[in-house]
């Protein structure tokens, strides 16, 4: 009972639905299956009622540069968008998740060079801007040459 207690709870983990879950247990002959998976999953869900998620944490980037934000308070009571965003990259499997981190990898990446092209296209416009100014207070006329 034990061993099928962690298939469960593993491809519950893995994002898969108790049907899915029922389907791979009569496929490995375990008898009852539907019953079994539907007290382990009670008995699962009863535990982890409490059970607050902690302890993970991300680098956000933003127009003020880097920060750590703990997913455990977004999933937890932050902003709802958030916390709904969470709820379903959890439930994604594991391949997708390989993928997912991934792709995120070559988001954050792409990111930060485009940071880096902003930071510079800003100093190039700020060059330009002073030589502008230069220009322009030498094209001025003195007033004491006029006078």
């Amino acid at each position: 009972m034990a061993d099928v207690k962690l298939l469960v709870r593993q491809m519950k983990e893995a994002g898969m639905g108790q049907t899915d879950i029922i389907a791979n247990l009569n496929e490995l002959g375990i008898e009852n299956a539907a019953e079994q998976v539907k007290a382990i999953l009670q008995e699962s869900s009863e535990k982890g009622e409490g059970k607050q998620q902690d302890g993970i944490q991300i680098t956000k980037i933003d127009s003020e540069g880097e920060k750590t934000v703990d997913i455990g308070k977004i999933i937890n009571g932050g902003d709802e968008k958030q916390s709904e965003l969470m709820k379903t990259v959890s439930r994604t499997n594991i391949n997708d998740a390989d993928a997912l981190e991934d792709k995120l990898d070559q988001i954050i990446a792409l990111l930060k060079a485009l940071q880096e092209l902003n930071k510079k296209v800003l100093e190039t416009n700020r060059d330009l801007l002073v030589k502008l100014n230069k220009k322009q207070e030498s094209e001025k006329p003195a007033l004491g040459k006029i006078f």
